[in-house]
């Protein structure tokens, strides 16, 4: 692990290095909200289904916050490895984390306080609002240690272990799983079961990233600091495009679950509901593909080596675009057969996901892209295009998509909204792209 040469190595060995277990762990962590809405699917029914879609803004709130002081300290951490500057490094990191606790506490504090608050400012209707606010009264609970989660893997994964996140995510979803089922069909605790079986998990990973440390398997270590507002900053300056993208994904789920609600009803926030879920799935490879390059990417902007760069960014777009369009024509020729794993007897609710599952995911090869090219930017700190990306791509795009779309197609113009933002960030992304890049050069 610490032979691995960033400034040095070929890049596609480096890349695979980093990408197979960004993605695996990735793709563990997005499974929390898949795993649930699979279990409570089959084991509660549609109407606790609705009130999990509604909760799920929740994880966008966390995923924002983690993201923000994860990829923002690590973007940071990585430049000053090129730099060869151990002393800012340790300190970056030992900042970033108490960031991440303080921010952690005070979401534990406002989540189980006001649940119902929280519910009601989510949309809940009278019907499903009890459901809801137990459910992110129990995730709430835990705020803290999913903000620890997301910050302490980011930093692992660019101290050269990415595999001890990958292993932690893995496990800690499997727990989830086991759990899911004990709680729901066992124990019979509903949609409580669900929220409980999550609340566990973020805890038994942060118990394995731990070893890292403990075991001190890296270079990155604790320190005491004094909470520098120029580190500060910077952490978040260059974490914000992802705290934006994040934020704004669950503003969109916001906005269509009430759009769904008045136009079709709790059956369509269902359906929109095991779409969402789905969806995280493939976002978590893009963002595991993302993830994979910012480490090389970032210790080779410190080190000011351009090709190196340019390269790692070909390949990224490449491999993203490629599983985006193998995903999609898997969803365009067996939507049916994906979807009996969330409902195994309501026709109505698989025939309506199924036609809108081939909508709403025909942008997904450019998805993909657009998630690399956000990663490459704040790789490279230039945090104003990335939050400008991601703006446009989160929201910009999608609501202008509704208001062109809706009146003319009605709910297939708000299943189409999300294919034409990516379709238009793609062509924005290429502009700044080039731009930069030609301004840099």
């Amino acid at each position: 692990m610490r032979k691995l040469d960033l400034l040095e190595g070929d890049i596609k060995k480096i890349l695979l290095h980093y990408l197979i277990p960004s993605v695996l762990s990735m793709l563990a962590v997005s499974a929390y909200v898949f795993v649930d809405t699979a279990f409570v699917g089959y084991g509660v029914g549609s109407t606790a289904l609705a009130a999990l879609n509604i909760s799920i803004p929740i994880y966008s709130v966390f995923t924002a916050l983690h993201c923000t002081i994860g990829i923002g300290g690590g973007t940071l951490v990585s430049i000053a490895i090129g730099k060869g500057d151990e002393k800012e490094k340790n300190k970056v990191f030992s900042i970033a984390v108490i960031m991440a606790i303080i921010v952690g506490i005070i979401l534990t504090i406002i989540g189980v306080i006001f649940p119902k608050n929280i519910a009601s400012l989510l949309g809940a209707t009278e019907e499903i609002k009890p459901l809801v606010s137990i459910y992110i009264g129990i995730i709430s609970a835990v705020s803290w240690a999913f903000l620890l989660v997301g910050v302490l893997s980011a930093f692992i994964r660019n101290d050269k272990n990415p595999r001890l996140v990958m292993i932690a995510s893995i496990v800690s979803n499997l727990a989830n799983v086991i759990l899911d089922y004990v709680f729901i069909f066992i124990f019979d605790l509903g949609i409580a079961g669900a929220a409980l079986a999550t609340a566990i998990s973020p805890i038994i990973n942060l118990l394995i990233l731990s070893t890292h440390f403990l075991r001190q398997r890296g270079t990155l270590k604790f320190s005491k600091v004094a909470m520098e507002s120029k580190i500060i900053k910077r952490i978040v300056k260059n974490g914000f495009g992802s705290f934006i993208l994040e934020i704004c994904g669950g503003i969109i789920i916001f906005i269509l679950n009430n759009i769904f609600m008045k136009l079709g009803g709790e059956l369509y926030v269902a359906a929109y509901g095991i779409i969402a879920n789905i969806a995280f799935l493939g976002i978590a490879v893009f963002e595991g593909i993302g993830q994979s390059i910012q480490p090389v990417v970032s210790v080779n902007f410190g080190a000011k080596k351009r090709k190196r760069i340019l390269e790692s960014l070909k390949y990224a777009v490449i491999l993203s675009m490629s599983f985006g369009i193998f995903i999609y024509v898997i969803f365009l020729l067996f939507p049916e057969a994906i979807l009996k794993l969330f409902t195994k007897d309501d026709l109505q609710l698989i025939n309506i996901t199924a036609k809108a599952m081939r909508i709403y995911f025909f942008g997904y090869a450019l998805m993909g892209a657009n998630m690399v090219f956000l990663y490459f930017l704040q790789s490279i700190e230039e945090s104003k295009m990335a939050i400008f990306i991601s703006l446009s791509r989160g929201i910009i795009f999608v609501i202008l998509g509704l208001i062109i779309l809706t009146p003319a197609f009605k709910i297939n113009g708000v299943w189409f909204s999300v294919s034409f933002s990516e379709i238009c960030t793609f062509i924005l992304g290429i502009f700044i792209l080039k731009k930069d890049l030609k301004r840099n050069n």
